[in-house]
This record gives structure tokens, C-alpha cells and sequence, in this order.
């Protein structure tokens, strides 16, 4: 029974790809993949799934395939593992999730541990957690690709420019008046900061309105 259902996976994939890549039909093929990984779950069968689903712009379905492909994969297939959560941390953002994406691929890089894929994973997490105003979790991601002697020029740059804002823009201030950071960072013209500074100008601003609005809000 189980290898009648394997066969019968084997040519449904056969038949996918036939579809997909000579025919142009991704639909026909999204429908025997899904059937192929119906009759035969395996890590390959929800792959073909999620590129498919990928490519239909199925990102609820890629996701789905992309978890359940995470789960059957072998512990030791560390590669494999982190490859995918790569390729799920792209559908999170293609969903609008960055949060679950930026945890991807910090998952990601986790399991990698290194190379061109890593780095890369490291870099994203670093995107979006300077888009989700955390640079703190942006010079973590900088300094393990520093550290481990993976960053290129670029990554050493933003990383000195995130601590060279970080180092004022912690700094307590009193309520209503612009945090250090914001008057340094401003006195450069947009154009000229780096998009780390832009970033940190922006958090550094933000902080200030919030301590100033309760001496606002206050009764006189």
C-alpha cells in the first residue's frame, strides 16, 4: 500500500513538473503536488507545493507547505532546515507578517551557523528590525556577522553608524526636550545620513514626543 502511494507520488511530481516547466500551467500543477503530498508526505512533495504556491502568489498555502515540509525534514539536515526557513521567512514578508518573517530568518541563521546563506539571513533580520524600530536587535544580528568574520564592508559601516547612534540615543532626557541623538542626527540633511541613522533619528524623536506628552496631558 505504501509503495503503491509512493509511486503514485512519483508520477503525480512527474506530471507536475511536465505541467510547470514545458506546459506553463501552474495551476495543474499546484493541484498535483498537492495530491502528490496527500499521497505521499514527504519533504520533497511539500517543496514542489510551496514553489508553486510561490509562484501563484498562494502565500497562505506556501506557508502551510513550508511548515509542514520543516517538520518531516530529519533534525540532522541542518542545511535543508534553514533553507526553508529562509523561504518561509520571504513568504511572511510577502504576507505582511515582518514580525514571523524576522523570526524565520533569525531561525534561519540559527540553524545555519554559516556561510553566504547565513550571512544573508543575519542581514534581513537586521532590515526588519530597524523597519520595526528595534535596533538593538539590529546590532545584535551586525555584531555575530562582525564577530564571526562575515561581514562584508557595507555590514562593518552600518554597524558602526547603528552604535555611534545607539550611544546617544539611550541617553534619558527630560520631558520635552529632543533626545541628543536627535539633535546630532539632525544636523546632518536626510540625504546625507545613512538609512541606519534616518532610522535611529526617527525612534530617538518618537521617544521624545512620548516622555513629553504626559507633562502635556497634565492639569495646570
Amino acid at each position: 500500500m505504501a509503495r503503491g502511494a509512493g509511486r503514485r507520488a512519483e508520477l503525480l511530481l512527474a506530471r507536475g513538473a511536465l505541467l510547470a516547466d514545458r506546459l506553463h500551467d501552474l495551476k495543474g500543477a499546484y493541484a498535483c503536488y498537492v495530491e502528490a503530498a496527500a499521497a505521499s508526505p514527504t519533504p520533497d512533495t511539500f517543496a514542489c507545493v510551496a514553489s508553486v504556491a510561490m509562484d501563484l502568489g498562494r502565500f497562505d498555502e506556501a506557508a502551510a507547505a513550508l511548515e509542514r515540509r520543516i517538520e518531516l525534514l530529519p533534525r540532522e539536515d541542518d542545511w535543508a532546515r534553514g533553507e526553508t526557513l529562509a523561504r518561509l521567512g520571504a513568504v511572511r514578508r510577502h504576507q505582511g507578517r515582518d514580525r514571523a518573517a524576522r523570526d524565520a530568518f533569525r531561525q534561519a541563521a540559527a540553524v545555519l551557523k554559516e556561510g553566504t546563506l547565513w550571512a544573508e539571513m543575519l542581514r534581513r533580520q537586521v532590515e526588519l528590525a530597524l523597519v520595526a524600530g528595534d535596533p538593538v536587535d539590529a546590532l545584535a544580528a551586525l555584531k555575530t556577522l562582525a564577530e564571526a568574520n562575515g561581514a562584508s564592508s557595507a555590514d562593518l559601516a552600518q554597524l558602526a553608524e547603528l552604535k555611534a547612534a545607539l550611544g546617544t540615543a539611550v541617553t534619558v532626557v527630560q520631558p520635552g526636550a529632543a533626545s541628543p541623538a536627535a539633535e546630532a542626527l539632525s544636523e546632518a540633511a536626510p540625504e546625507a545620513m545613512g538609512p541606519t541613522a534616518r532610522t535611529t533619528l526617527r525612534l530617538s524623536s518618537r521617544t521624545s514626543r512620548r516622555e513629553a506628552a504626559p507633562e502635556e496631558a497634565a492639569p495646570e
